[in-house]
């Protein structure tokens, strides 16, 4: 009875437990700590820390979680969208306002404004 016992522990304390909450992105990003990776910075970042949230003027949510990343010389800024799972379009510095051919991101008395020159369909 001892033997069939000490087997029964050393065939359990062989094998590696499964880690949870450990998944990763395709970039190495552990993405169940809430990091997310940043074309921009070129490094898993949490948006919520290093990025500025954005009010979104097409959304009827206008607070509804887009966030943006700027670059450190403020050339680009990337932009994190609540309703879209793509990767984040970059935005290029034109005097202040940043855009590319789908949206544009103005400062109006201390707050970021998203204008999305096409709706995204889900």
């Amino acid at each position: 009875m001892l033997m069939l016992s000490l087997g029964t522990l050393s065939a359990c304390s062989t094998t590696e437990p499964e880690m949870v909450g450990r998944q990763q992105d395709k970039h190495g990003c552990l993405s169940t700590a809430g990091y997310t990776w940043s074309g921009l910075k070129q490094q898993c970042i949490r948006i919520w820390e290093q990025g500025v949230l954005v009010e979104d003027l097409v959304k009827t949510d206008k607070w509804a979680g887009s966030y943006v990343v700027f670059s450190k010389d403020k050339g680009k800024a990337e932009l994190y969208l609540a309703d879209s799972p793509d990767d984040p379009p970059i935005l290029g510095n034109q005097n202040g306002v940043f855009e590319n051919r789908d949206f544009r991101l103005e400062k109006h008395q201390g707050t970021w404004h998203l204008i999305r020159k096409k709706i995204i369909r889900q």
